[in-house]
């Protein structure tokens, strides 16, 4: 039983971690593709999303 819920924290733990890289790597892959193909599209649109979380406050 131990062994059992043991299994469960981890992957309770370890999916979402594994999923929320896998899902970076692939906003990453999209980000670079669309800067190859037009930098100054890409960088409005950083400029834009910049914009956007600054007025919600959630800008470091």
């Amino acid at each position: 039983m131990k062994n059992y819920f043991l299994s469960i924290l981890l992957t309770i733990f370890l999916v979402p971690n594994f999923y929320s890289q896998h899902s970076a790597e692939q906003l990453n892959d999209s980000a670079m593709k669309l800067y190859k193909e037009d930098p100054q599209k890409a960088i409005g649109l950083l400029e834009k999303a910049s914009k956007i979380a600054e007025s919600v406050g959630d800008f470091n």
